[in-house]
């Protein structure tokens, strides 16, 4: 039976950030006024999910941007004040922006949205990254509440080069192979189980058994997974994905500067 998702729209997501508390915690870490902040958050919420909604697109950059989604620093900057006024917050946030508009369509998003909310370039730019960071989690939160399985603690397996069947390639742990993980997977962090779901269907096939050497004979391989069953599951999560990422609406002013960003990208 497929599994039906009771999404609420990406705004008011962001807006119960810190309890509800989003745009105060916001306005006060940043010296503004709530509704310069506000506005900001908007503006930036609805470019960071146009961002996100035209990477995820692309086969080619998809699986990265699921990746930097679900940093759990993210998490964290959803749900706590305090977390989202940490470097490791801003960093994560600066990080997705670039990922998702390039250092120079940044710049364009940052003077748009200053001149629109009458907020400094310098300041504005600091605050898009605790925003992109909050969004994100936000995002995460409410895919791993929408019915898509339940939260585990899990890490993302690496995608490791194919090994010449001549040379057997020693077994290695679980806990190994996390620690060559990049952004977005870390031992005992609470990950969502959709992206779980997206980055089993993204690396099918792609990650290289622990293989154990035996004397006997090399029984054949299993076979993999019906290609129609893993490509429904990530058609299911990015389907539930666009959904929420197409809930918010940029101006038609911002429409065009991110028309021109993604033109050239």
């Amino acid at each position: 039976m497929a599994r039906e998702a009771q999404m609420v729209d990406l705004p008011s997501l962001v807006q119960a950030a810190h309890g509800g508390e989003v745009v105060g915690n916001l306005a006060q870490q940043f010296g503004l006024s709530s509704e310069q902040t506000k506005a900001a958050i908007d503006s930036l919420t609805s470019a960071i999910a146009q961002g996100v909604h035209n990477h995820i697109q692309s086969d080619e950059t998809r699986g990265q941007v699921i990746e930097a989604l679900n940093d759990p620093t993210h998490q964290q900057a959803y749900a706590d004040p305090a977390a989202a006024q940490t470097p490791q917050a801003s960093e994560a946030g600066q990080n997705l922006l670039n990922q998702l508009f390039g250092a120079q369509g940044l710049g364009q998003i940052v003077s748009h949205v200053s001149t629109e909310t009458g907020i400094d370039a310098t300041t504005l730019s600091a605050l898009a990254s605790t925003v992109a960071s909050v969004v994100a989690g936000g995002v995460a939160k409410v895919l791993a509440e929408s019915g898509f399985g339940s939260a585990a603690q899990v890490g993302v397996a690496p995608v490791e080069p194919e090994v010449d069947a001549e040379e057997p390639k020693p077994e290695v742990s679980n806990t190994q192979k996390v620690k060559g993980v990049g952004p977005g997977a870390a031992v005992g962090s609470i990950v969502n189980p959709l992206f779980n779901a997206l980055f089993g269907a993204l690396f099918k096939g792609k990650i290289a058994p622990a293989r154990t050497p035996s004397p006997g004979p090399v029984a054949a391989p299993a076979p993999e997974p019906a290609a129609a069953s893993v490509g429904a599951d990530l058609q299911t999560g990015l389907t539930a994905l666009g959904d929420l990422l197409k809930s918010s609406q940029a101006s038609e002013a911002l429409q065009g500067v991110l028309g021109q960003i993604f033109a050239k990208r």
